[in-house]
């Protein structure tokens, strides 16, 4: 005899879960006259528990976040990591300018790992930072991010900041990253800074040279071979081979 089959929703299980429901259906398969066979089916309803876990330590995170205590505040930044990538941009763009240096120092050296998520937003906050911040570190920090971040603006911001702060820290950071972002003034740039005073920014600036890749540095190093300090000489000497065999 032809096979004949239905199903039928008997009920539902009584274990309670809070984002997992498990329907019991019972499936009725007739394949004679005087035969019936009894068959279960387990069907999961949508959600997980992870899913509710996930929106909890969220929720948790973001009131830490907007805490008027800053040891919560902290914890909210050192927490961000367990997010989606977009969630935790946003708490850390929330406190890069919190009242707490400690707070906005971690801020915003988490923010070089997640800034490109949403550049614009990123870019306009660190603007903010850079207007206001006074604290050396934190403004190395602000231009470690601008580094992160796929925008050819970013370039004239460091230049911008470069010729405005004093602080041999974040001048040698910027020299010292502006050969890795490539932009087509940077070998510009690195020229005018092998011209400083400073025997660490021309190091630095030799460095940079040589990420660049651009062979046109080759004759701005060669003199350089003569310099009397030993650091610069080898450098020099360095990034010359690298130049040439690039």
């Amino acid at each position: 005899m032809a096979f004949v089959g239905c199903s039928l929703l008997l009920g539902w299980n009584k274990k309670r879960f809070p984002s997992k429901t498990i329907l019991r259906v019972y499936t009725l398969s007739r394949y004679s006259c005087s035969h019936t066979r009894l068959r279960s089916l387990n069907v999961s309803g949508c959600g997980t528990r992870d899913d509710v876990k996930q929106a909890q330590v969220a929720d948790s995170i973001k009131r830490m976040a907007q805490s008027v205590n800053s040891d919560d505040r902290a914890k909210a930044v050192t927490q961000c990591r367990k997010l989606p990538s977009q969630e935790r941009l946003e708490v850390l763009l929330s406190l890069a300018k919190d009242e707490s240096l400690n707070v906005r120092y971690s801020a915003l050296s988490q923010l070089s790992s997640v800034g490109a998520e949403n550049p614009r937003r990123t870019l306009e906050k660190i603007r903010e930072v850079l207007r206001e911040e006074k604290e050396a570190t934190l403004i190395g920090a602000a231009a470690d991010v601008l580094f992160s971040l796929p925008l050819p603006e970013v370039f004239d911001e460091l230049v911008a900041l470069y010729e405005k702060t004093s602080d041999w820290i974040v001048r040698l950071s910027i020299v010292a990253g502006i050969g890795e972002l490539k932009h087509p003034r940077s070998f510009e740039f690195l020229a005018q800074a092998l011209e400083s005073k400073d025997d660490l920014v021309i190091s630095t600036a030799i460095g940079a040279l040589g990420e660049l890749g651009d062979k046109r540095a080759l004759e701005l190093l060669e003199p350089l071979l003569d310099s009397t300090d030993a650091t610069i000489r080898d450098r020099a000497y360095n990034n010359i081979q690298r130049l040439k065999e690039a």
